[in-house]
């Protein structure tokens, strides 16, 4: 319900909503308070590994360590089919999802996300960052990871 109210306050659909991230539940999706309403948020492109699969838990922490109790911008794009906000998420100006792509905590969401953060996947996986210094058997991409669970 938040989201929508907070969506409406924006006008048809929000461009853009700040403020403080007050929880991270995984490795791809954070709580911003703004004007005290708290938004959930997936960040649009990009999935991080599930807390229960291999390097879910680096994921979690790696975005809780750079974003917790910080003020953030988020560019919504969108809301997915469970009412979360979908955006790209900056904080002190950089791109954030790009951030975890690059340091092997998230893979790009191709299914959704065909243009952006490949050149930063490219770079974790070939300097073997994060994820990619799993054995292949236990970097399984998320989307495939759930579908088996």
């Amino acid at each position: 319900m938040s989201v929508l109210l907070l969506t409406f306050s924006f006008g048809s659909l929000a461009n853009t909503l700040s403020g403080k991230v007050v929880s991270v539940s995984d490795g791809d999706t954070l709580w911003v308070l703004s004007n005290q309403v708290r938004t959930k948020v997936r960040l649009w492109g990009v999935d991080a590994p599930e807390i229960g699969q291999p390097w879910g838990m680096k994921a979690k922490q790696a975005l809780a360590s750079k974003v917790m109790h910080q003020h953030v911008k988020v560019n919504v794009k969108g809301e997915d089919q469970y009412r979360r906000v979908l955006g790209v998420v900056f904080y002190d100006g950089a791109d954030i999802n790009a951030w975890l792509v690059e340091q092997g905590h998230a893979w790009v969401y191709t299914y959704y996300n065909k243009t952006h953060y490949h050149a930063e996947q490219k770079i974790a996986r070939d300097t073997k960052r994060g994820l990619w210094q799993l054995v292949q058997s236990e970097r399984q991409p998320p989307w495939r990871w759930r579908r088996n669970h």
